[in-house]
């Protein structure tokens, strides 16, 4: 197991470990019904606070662990077209009264595909309105 792991450093025993990875290794469990879940537990907590929403986007560099990754991981290139990693749009929920954090209210997760080698030094140069959006634009869920 690597040594900068999160999970292993999360969980207490190895067989603690070793069920989180045999449960992320599951077929059925998905990326999506993760997230799902995410939200929909933020969602329950929700009702009739006041919240503050706090999003950003942060981009994952996983070069170096490039000889690590299975073929079809989802992952692709981020910020300058060359390091292979993924980005991480997600939606801080907090109750505005007593500063609790409730959750994420949403998360969405994408990368890009690599397709041209200098794409990065020419979108620097092109005008806002001409660049293309390449994980779409959504706005953030309400729990109405």
């Amino acid at each position: 197991m690597a040594r900068n792991s999160s999970i292993r450093y999360s969980l207490q025993s190895r067989c603690e470990q070793k069920g989180c990875y045999r449960f992320l290794n599951n077929k059925k469990v998905t990326e999506q019904s993760l997230i799902t879940e995410l939200i929909n537990r933020c969602r329950n907590i929700s009702d009739d606070r006041d919240l503050i929403v706090i999003q950003d986007t942060s981009s994952f560099n996983l070069n170096n662990h490039y000889h690590r990754l299975k073929k079809g991981t989802g992952l692709g290139t981020i910020e300058d077209n060359f390091n292979l990693g993924f980005f991480l749009h997600a939606s801080l929920v907090i109750d505005a009264f007593s500063d609790t954090v409730l959750g994420c209210g949403d998360a969405q997760l994408w990368h890009r595909v690599y397709d041209d080698p200098k794409r990065a030094s020419k979108t620097r140069k092109m005008p806002i309105e001409q660049k293309k959006v390449t994980n779409g634009s959504r706005h953030v869920r309400t729990y109405n």
